[in-house]
């Protein structure tokens, strides 16, 4: 009970001194050759607005004298602050310097056929809220990296145009790594348990609510969390740009229902884009090591056929040639243990896989 009040009153505390703040509410990442718009809030009254930004090559669409700024980038643009001056009207004083980081896309995504979210899942934000107490700090997805070095007033971050994407293939399993900024100690100096969730739009109908669309949920109590088997399902319907969504709260835990909800202290939802692939040859690695780092953790083959009622056999094979284990319907999740669920010792060992006519014969090293 102490401590449910203990964290009442500072989130009371930090509710109310960002409120009596002013920000600037836009986008942190603009794609070149687009424009967007910035604008100060809560809007205050009687004052004159000075617009400016640190690259001179950012053009500036509308009067500097207005509470909203339509900015448009260059490919030439670099990063760099957005700068508005509230002066007041009858004294011509400055009452307010505020800054906002920018920074400018060269990849060029292609957002032009995903759907535009629904009004119940793209207003979740919380003026209240800015992340200072804590937001997503890293995610790594196969080719997305992103290190996050602020947050956007709001609790969310829509980043389908900054350049961070990557290919996810159906039937094949992933792992999302994820940091958050901060770690919080509870009472008994143990690192308090943060909560994640995952969704991704399958249908493209600009909200994450339909079955299936909820991949995967977790929990750490440690800097980093991995997010390990996360399977896309085998659906040729779905192949194409797709919005994925990755939350993180300090409270609680994640449902279908919490991906549109409005943001509390200590929570961020941020928006990639992904294109969903359909299945191509079967592949297999040939490295297994088990250790849940979420990399080569399991054996994943590449190319299953998503037919789930065709034939899905895996035989693994010592180097004498003795059957060590064998699985029928395969769905990438042996990760090297026997039927008995132990680990046997590390080495080389054989394996076939049988996907109705299709067959593929290779190896891998186990190791720890």
């Amino acid at each position: 009970m102490i401590r449910l009040v203990l964290a009442c009153l500072f989130i009371f505390s930090c509710c109310l001194s960002q409120a009596q703040n002013r920000y600037i509410r836009g986008k942190a990442f603009l794609l070149y050759s687009t424009r967007s718009a910035y604008v100060v809030v809560p809007t205050p009254v009687n004052v004159r607005y000075e617009w400016s930004y640190s690259d001179t090559t950012l053009q500036n669409l509308r009067e500097a004298g207005e509470d909203t700024m339509w900015y448009y980038a260059f490919p030439s643009t670099n990063d760099g602050i957005i700068t508005c001056k509230l002066f007041d009207l009858a004294t011509d004083t400055l009452q307010h310097e505020i800054r906002f980081p920018l920074k400018i896309t060269k990849s060029f995504v292609n957002v032009a056929s995903l759907a535009p979210l629904k009004e119940e899942c793209a207003l979740i934000y919380n003026d209240n809220n800015d992340c200072s107490v804590n937001y997503i700090d890293y995610v790594e997805l196969e080719s997305i990296r992103f290190v996050n070095d602020s947050c956007s007033f709001g609790g969310y971050q829509d980043l389908t145009t900054s350049g961070y994407t990557t290919e996810l293939e159906m039937g094949m399993n992933y792992t999302i790594t994820l940091k958050p900024k901060n770690v919080f100690f509870d009472l008994n100096g143990q690192i308090a348990t943060l909560y994640y969730g995952v969704w991704l739009d399958y249908n493209n109908d600009g909200d994450f609510q339909d079955p299936g669309e909820f991949i995967k949920y977790g929990e750490s109590n440690s800097k980093e969390a991995n997010l390990l088997n996360i399977q896309i399902l085998n659906n040729n319907a779905f192949v194409g740009p797709r919005r994925l969504r990755i939350a993180m709260k300090g409270a609680g835990g994640f449902s279908t229902d919490d991906v549109c909800s409005v943001v509390g202290n200590s929570e961020e939802r941020e928006d990639y884009i992904v294109t969903i692939k359909p299945q191509g040859s079967l592949q297999g690695p040939n490295l297994l090591t088990p250790n849940n780092d979420g990399k080569n953790d399991f054996l994943i083959i590449k190319g299953i056929d998503p037919d789930q009622t065709k034939t899905r056999l895996l035989y693994i094979y010592t180097t004498q040639g003795k059957l060590f284990r064998s699985i029928e319907s395969y769905s990438n999740d042996f990760d090297g243990r026997d039927e008995a669920g132990h680990l046997p010792p590390p080495g080389t060992y054989y394996y076939v896989f049988i996907n109705q006519s299709r067959k593929l014969s290779s190896f891998y090293q186990l190791e720890y």
